[in-house]
């Protein structure tokens, strides 16, 4: 179908829960979030706000492990047709293709949906970005959708242009948890596991993890994430906002927070926990920093 919808109430915007929204956040901006299901201690749950991030983390130091399951097609499809049978369209910002295969998913359920619905569509866009910096492009979405009364395509095509400014850069205690998930490699764990070693971690052009550098220490992460953000970050009216995250690590995040706010012009940065789908493949410790700024390099 290839006419553009005019008015906002024509579509939503949907997002997978990967992107750690607040649900007070999810609220102000009208997000539809479908959630993925995270296994934790025995029990199987299907909102990362029904698990106490605070909890779940100290579990996790004392050894437990969880596992994420991908949202699946028909997932997706409930989703997406719950819209779609009241006549609204959807715009679905997707977690990275290049972490995980729910994409995808949601792929082949838009394609099957726009088939049988003839006057509204899904269309699925792939961030690749992750957590809070997924997050940060839903928000610069939903702004822009209300400001300035995008059509469907309109909006598709702005997001998908400036996704790759989305920067996310963040640092870990244990490399076991992305080694076993598949995000890096077994060498790059063990090389990065050695003498005490700080991974300091970015996501690439195809919204990939790879390891920028590797330092000695939580002050030395920090002080690199700070650098980063000086050399890259492009803060105006419009895309002054960043964002702090951690996994259990407050101390880490606090320290973050301000060493940012003394050394560059950020109007609107907030500290929260990355939530148990993204924190699952994490580990406690975590510090990241989500922003927006030039074109990712590599």
């Amino acid at each position: 179908m290839n006419t553009k919808l005019k008015r906002t109430d024509d579509y939503v915007i949907s997002a997978d829960s990967t992107a750690d929204l607040t649900k007070e956040e999810e609220n102000k901006l009208g997000v539809k979030v479908v959630h993925m299901e995270v296994t934790f201690n025995g029990d199987v749950y299907c909102k990362d706000s029904d698990i106490k991030n605070e909890k779940f983390y100290k579990d996790i130091k004392n050894g437990l492990i969880p596992k994420t399951t991908q949202i699946t097609s028909s997932r997706f499809k409930e989703h997406f047709e719950s819209f779609l049978k009241a006549k609204t369209s959807v715009l679905h910002i997707s977690f990275s293709s290049g972490l995980s295969g729910t994409y995808n998913q949601a792929l082949i359920a838009a394609d099957e949906l726009n088939e049988k619905y003839k006057d509204c569509k899904v269309l699925v866009l792939d961030s690749l970005c992750a957590s809070v910096g997924e997050g940060l492009l839903v928000h610069y979405a939903c702004m822009k959708k209300k400001q300035e009364n995008l059509s469907l395509d309109d909006l598709f095509n702005w997001v998908n242009k400036i996704k790759l400014n989305i920067h996310h850069i963040f640092t870990v205690d244990d490399l076991f948890y992305l080694r076993r998930g598949g995000r890096i490699s077994t060498t790059e764990a063990v090389f990065g596991s050695v003498l005490s070693v700080k991974p300091i971690i970015e996501i690439d052009k195809i919204g990939k993890l790879y390891i920028a550098a590797k330092v000695r220490g939580i002050r030395a992460s920090i002080d690199y994430i700070v650098k980063n953000m000086e050399q890259c970050f492009t803060p105006s009216k419009d895309f002054g906002r960043a964002i702090v995250a951690h996994t259990l690590n407050v101390e880490g995040a606090c320290m973050l927070k301000k060493m940012i706010n003394q050394r560059l012009n950020v109007t609107d940065i907030s500290v929260k926990y990355i939530g148990p789908c993204v924190g699952t493949h994490l580990g406690a410790g975590t510090i990241a920093a989500a922003f927006y700024g030039n074109v990712r390099e590599k």
